[in-house]
């Protein structure tokens, strides 16, 4: 019993982490003088497959009230945001662009577009001026949910902080000051993490700013924080990987390697995946890892890392390199799999990894194998008959495969460059002139090694006739023949001739006369 009641607790404190779960973050509104025309307001989710069907954007008036906003209705393009996404909300849809793709993690919109809102009033009388119309002295645009519970909250006041601002309970931040025209805007800076969107009444402006500076869609960095808020954009945007080191495993299967790893995530998403490289060990500490914003594709080079796996939806868990029988040889290889969200920007503005758009990997939390070989043989060593290279085709011609090989290692006889069937072992009988090698290759890697090149000449059998010649007489020499002649004064001993013959070495009694 005490099981299932610890079961069912987990899955309740599960529950309301998620619940209480802080879901967005108005990060900058854009302001344009007396007319809402041209303004926007920047919102970042914070929480994965946050919902916001039911909530509205709602602006406040100098005096206090609560004027109006659009309610998000209930579509498919609200539910399941994922964390990190960016929406730009067009106070208005004069020249305003449209983006509701959100493979990419960029929604941009306007808040006059009846398929996506429902204008709401609260103390504005009608929607035309007031509305979403950014004051310059002081006003807060809020996120409420579909409960108008304050979600997050930004505003600006140059009295000091409001009765309106005070009263908002829950995650807000309040610049200290008015904004100074149009062109102008107030932003949440340096915003390294959630907790800076959440300050308050920021009396000395330490975490805001107004500026014409303004970064729609963009990270709010500026020349002292030039990469805080875009550091929190990543974070937010990368996939998290809490087990990205438990359960890595690797097993080689002949030129293969099969790659195992614990899943980033159970949830099945077509914008998220896996990157996989095969990576040299010896250059692991320095090759450059995945850049933001940029897509991948099999056989890229990031420097030496090679991809050799994209994988879609992070509930995966298994790869297997049929590439590995590319690799270089004599080399050891680490594989490594990064964790990724979303696809290519629509806008392109995904060049530059600085504006966090696009495609985000996770570049701390990743999964790393174990090195493994891919061995080369050793060097064969060939020696031929004697040492010899030059032979009489009537003699028996070998070459002998030379030194001790461990028994994964096979071996192949090669004759002008082609294989000769059969001929596997350690010795070779040679019965033509040619060009001879041996290539070993190993079991494992299918990795090979040459042997240095023997080049056998078999020469064919003189063909000359031997003659006796006796005076005028050739008596041809047709086998084995003993001359005897009579050591007298004045004899005519007869004479051997040879003909047909290239060049004549001439023994007597197994010995060279010279």
């Amino acid at each position: 019993m005490k099981k299932y009641i610890f079961i069912l607790s987990l899955i309740l404190t599960i529950s309301i982490n998620e619940s209480t779960a802080q879901v967005a973050v108005i990060s900058e509104y854009y302001n344009q003088s007396g007319t809402p025309v041209g303004e926007w307001t920047e919102i970042i989710i914070t929480a994965d497959n946050a919902n916001l069907v039911g909530y509205t954007l709602r602006d406040n008036s100098e005096s206090g009230d609560w004027q109006g906003g659009v309610k998000f209705k209930d579509i498919p393009l609200w539910r399941n945001l994922r964390k990190g996404t960016i929406i730009v909300i067009w106070h208005r849809s004069t020249g305003a662009p449209k983006d509701i793709n959100p493979s990419d993690g960029y929604l941009e919109v306007n808040a006059e577009d009846t398929d996506l809102f429902d204008k709401r009033l609260f103390s504005a009388a009608s929607w035309d001026i007031p509305v979403l119309n950014i004051s310059q002295n002081n006003d807060i645009i809020q996120l409420i949910d579909a409960s108008d519970n304050n979600v997050h909250s930004l505003g600006h006041s140059s009295t000091g902080e409001t009765a309106s601002m005070s009263s908002i309970t829950g995650p807000k931040i309040f610049h200290n000051g008015s904004i100074e025209g149009g062109g102008y805007g107030i932003r949440v800076v340096p915003g390294r993490n959630l907790d800076e969107y959440n300050k308050g009444w920021d009396a000395s402006n330490s975490y805001t700013d107004e500026s014409n500076n303004t970064s729609k869609g963009l990270p709010n960095n500026n020349a002292t924080y030039k990469n805080a808020n875009q550091l929190f954009w990543q974070s937010l945007r990368e996939p998290e990987w809490n087990s990205y080191n438990s359960g890595v495993s690797i097993t080689l299967m002949g030129d293969k390697a099969q790659i195992n790893w614990m899943p980033a995530n159970s949830t099945m998403n077509a914008i998220e995946g896996y990157l996989i490289l095969r990576i040299p060990s010896d250059d692991i500490a320095t090759f450059p890892p995945p850049a933001d914003g940029k897509i991948y594709n099999v056989g890229d080079m990031l420097g030496s890392a090679k991809v050799v796996g994209l994988i879609y939806y992070l509930n995966q868990n298994q790869f297997i390199d049929n590439d590995l029988k590319n690799a270089e040889c004599g080399r050891q290889y680490i594989y490594r799999i990064y964790a990724f969200r979303f696809n290519k920007d629509d806008a392109n503005m995904d060049g530059v990894p600085e504006n966090v758009r696009g495609r985000t990997y996770n570049g701390s939390q990743f999964a790393q194998t174990n090195p493994i070989d891919k061995p080369k043989p050793p060097k064969p060593t060939i020696q031929s008959k004697e040492g010899r290279n030059v032979f009489c085709e009537a003699e028996a011609v070998f070459i002998d495969l030379i030194g001790d090989y461990t028994t994964d290692i096979i071996f192949q006889w090669y004759l002008d460059g082609k294989p000769i069937p059969g001929e596997t072992g350690s010795h070779l009988n040679v019965t033509k002139s040619g060009n001879y090698q041996i290539i070993a290759q190993h079991l494992t890697s299918l990795c090979e090694t040459s042997s240095e090149i023997a080049k056998i000449t078999i020469l064919p059998e003189p063909t000359a006739s031997l003659f006796i010649r006796d005076g005028s007489n050739f008596i041809p020499v047709i086998n084995d023949t003993i001359i005897y002649v009579c050591k007298e004064n004045g004899w005519i001993y007869p004479i051997l001739n040879l003909q047909g013959s290239d060049s004549t070495e001439w023994y007597f009694d197994n010995r060279l006369k010279t």
